[in-house]
């Protein structure tokens, strides 16, 4: 519906100045968290370390057993191979991957995760 008459709002209505000029101080102040890892600076922890243990037999992989316990006792006897994974359907190049191929194309990397936790309004 066409209404005459109307206009767009100025910046100014839609935005007050102090929040505008507030969004520059969020924009640094959050840059320099996010870059304080990569300048040398630590997080401290309350926490320790988890375990190698914990880390490696508790997990949400369901398909090796019932409990998230399950996986740590049974992965043991899980073989890889020969299992294939296919792509085929509406492609254009249908194809099987195997292990060893998706590894050539997919080297495995060590991968270290750091969560952060950080709350509004704590400056």
């Amino acid at each position: 519906m066409l209404i005459l008459g109307a206009r767009d709002p100025a910046y100014r209505e839609i935005t007050s100045q102090a929040d505008y000029l507030g969004r520059r101080r969020f924009l640094h102040l959050a840059a320099g968290v996010a870059f304080t890892p990569a300048a040398g600076g630590r997080f401290g922890l309350s926490e320790p370390q988890t375990s190698k243990n914990d880390a490696t037999s508790y997990n949400n992989f369901l398909e090796l057993g019932e409990s998230k316990e399950a996986p740590g006792e049974n992965a043991h006897r899980f073989n890889p191979k020969p299992w294939t994974v296919e792509l085929g359907g509406e492609v254009d190049k249908p194809a099987r991957f195997d292990l060893d191929d998706l590894l050539k194309a997919f080297p495995l990397e060590e991968r270290v995760y750091r969560c952060v936790a950080l709350r509004l309004g704590q400056w």
